[in-house]
């Protein structure tokens, strides 16, 4: 219980270099948080179709895994290299570390967060807002055109398989057809039992080799229209293909917010708390006067006798030591 009050006397001794610290922390905390420049950040979010996908990593992108690979490939130094080119980022009169650090930087202010099973936003940081919205954009038709990469290719494999059939079913028709013709022509206009089930099996080949085209061609048709959606319309931003824009990128001013000052209080005041009683500690360590009779004792070994008061000025008059009666009033 002691040491309690000792602490509380100590404290309220140095109550001043605790109060200041309550004060300055928290101010200096805001100060700090309205000084500082402002930022802006791009944003867009995609929707990606995971009903349609047929690759796992667009089937499932709130996989943490799959999220960790949508990063990588969002931060490809070859796809980030692209987008500064094409934004005019990078010049051919810049040196080589030049570039390096222009890309560095770009990829440093880049970030993923997925949202939910279907939507993904990526943000653009910076401290100019001219041009971000461009930068963003750009980077985002680089990015989804790298995602479809393997949805493309299986496309065009399928392509050229049924441009394969196309062909085979093409040849099957102009034969059937010149054997048509020439058994007709060998029949001429009485043929016989044997030529008319020739002519019939002929015509029946004919009649399947030209349903098998069609259906081979409508099938190449439908793909080769969807193919488009494996390609992103660098030309307006519209929805569109396996992944789109659920939201266009817009650019929103980072400001300290009443809850960021807040909170900046709050922290300051606990802050200052800590830093007031450490420093209040340190001063009651680092202070070697002796404050009690038991401090005494314990520092020069002597027995305490008593207490003088504090006597104030003292004057010696004649031999005689002359106090204010007052001043020993008020020390007693």
């Amino acid at each position: 219980m002691r040491m309690f009050y000792h602490s509380l006397a100590a404290l309220w001794h140095h109550r001043r270099v605790f109060v200041a610290s309550l004060i300055l922390v928290p101010l200096l905390l805001v100060l700090h948080g309205l000084s500082k420049p402002a930022s802006y950040t791009a944003s867009a979010t995609l929707d990606v179709d995971t009903t349609r996908a047929t690759t796992p990593l667009l089937r499932n992108i709130h996989n943490e895994q799959h999220e960790e690979l949508l990063y990588r490939i969002l931060t490809n130094q070859r796809l980030v290299e692209d987008t500064l080119n094409e934004t005019g980022q990078l010049l051919t009169e810049q040196t080589t570390e030049e570039q390096a650090f222009i890309t560095r930087d770009f990829i440093n202010r880049l970030d993923l967060n997925i949202l939910s099973d279907n939507f993904l936003e990526i943000t653009l940081s910076g401290d100019m807002p001219e041009g971000m919205t461009s930068q963003l954009e750009t980077l985002i038709f680089n990015f989804i055109y790298e995602l479809l990469a393997p949805e493309r290719f299986r496309t065009d494999q399928q392509l050229v398989g049924l441009e394969e059939k196309i062909k085979h079913y093409r040849t099957q028709v102009r034969q059937s057809q010149t054997a048509l013709s020439m058994l007709e022509q060998e029949a001429g206009d009485t043929p016989d039992e044997k030529q008319t089930r020739a002519i019939v099996t002929a015509e029946f080949n004919l009649q399947r080799a030209s349903a098998q085209l069609e259906l081979v061609q409508n099938e190449y048709e439908q793909l080769l229209a969807s193919a488009n959606r494996f390609q992103p319309d660098r030309a307006n931003v519209l929805p569109t293909g396996l992944i789109w824009f659920a939201e266009a990128p817009r650019v929103d001013v980072n400001q300290l917010e009443a809850y960021q000052i807040r909170a900046r209080v709050w922290y300051g005041l606990i802050g200052g708390f800590f830093l007031g009683l450490g420093m209040v500690i340190l001063a009651r360590l680092s202070d070697r006067s002796l404050r009690n009779d038991d401090e005494i004792m314990r520092s020069l070994g002597l027995t305490v006798l008593g207490r003088l008061p504090n006597l104030g000025p003292v004057q010696i008059d004649h031999g005689h030591v002359v106090v204010d009666a007052q001043i020993i009033q008020r020390s007693s």
